[in-house]
């Protein structure tokens, strides 16, 4: 018999690496004026099987956006009532049942249906690590960003490397059950954007996510949650408290794999 892949033990966890690694989401902070939004951001990730190990997913989400807390009156009109959104499309492969890699891409689009609409295109590497603890999940999530932002004009793109990290442990309410349908979801997210010669941050981003899930079935659930983000962009610092609702459903997969 040959043994599956996905049957591979988890890594030992070293405590001491996660505190690390957690730590590196710690950064100096860079100094300007706080502008502070409240947005809405509703939205769907569907996930297709290909088999056992290749998988794609598709990710949408919509944002409604408005200034809470005007602290410069004078461009409060550039800020109120901005509507995003955004699609991802990554593809990837499951090396066994807790790594798996793969690559993507993800269109933005604010105020879609207006005449002034500026695009956002990113294409991206990722890894994902997961780790069991205790009765949680660990997982560690890596990007790789490129992006092509377009100007206030929207005759250009500026353009920067976005390298992220995300820790995200998810864990059970209902522990000592053998159907566990409710959980929490939190994680902490850095970003970092980088000039194409590497010489200088061009900013900073920081995410905090806790949210209540429900396991509808095994292969669809839903959360609810909020998210607070920090942004230090060319001296600017953003503050953002966003309400989410997301599905999230996995269809079948498409071929099934069985070792002999």
């Amino acid at each position: 018999m040959i043994r599956p892949e996905n049957t591979l033990p988890a890594p030992r966890i070293d405590l001491l690496v996660l505190l690390l690694s957690g730590m590196t989401l710690w950064a100096v902070p860079l100094h300007g004026q706080i502008n502070r939004y409240g947005a809405s951001l509703p939205g769907a990730i569907v996930t297709l099987p290909v088999d056992n190990h290749w998988f794609v997913t598709g990710m949408t989400f919509g944002a409604s956006r408005h200034l809470t807390i005007p602290e410069d009156l004078e461009n409060l009109h550039a800020y109120t009532d901005i509507l995003l959104w955004e699609g991802h499309l990554e593809g990837g492969r499951s090396v066994n049942h807790w790594l798996k890699a793969g690559i993507g891409a993800t269109l933005r689009t604010y105020n879609p249906f207006e005449l002034t609409a500026r695009h956002e295109w990113r294409t991206y590497l990722f890894a994902v690590a997961s780790q069991p603890v205790w009765k949680w999940t660990l997982t560690h999530r890596m990007w790789w960003e490129e992006r092509w932002i377009q100007n206030g004009y929207r005759e250009n793109y500026d353009y920067s490397y976005r390298p992220r990290y995300r820790i995200n442990p998810a864990f059970p309410l209902s522990i000592g059950k053998e159907v566990k349908p409710l959980y929490i979801n939190t994680y902490i997210e850095g970003l970092w954007s980088i000039a194409p010669k590497f010489d200088r941050f061009y900013g900073q981003e920081y995410r905090y996510y806790a949210g209540l899930g429900y396991k509808f079935k095994s292969r669809f659930k839903a959360e609810i949650a909020g998210e607070f983000r920090d942004i230090y962009w060319k001296g600017d610092h953003t503050q953002y408290g966003i309400g989410r609702l997301t599905l999230i459903y996995t269809f079948p997969a498409l071929k099934k794999m069985s070792g002999s």
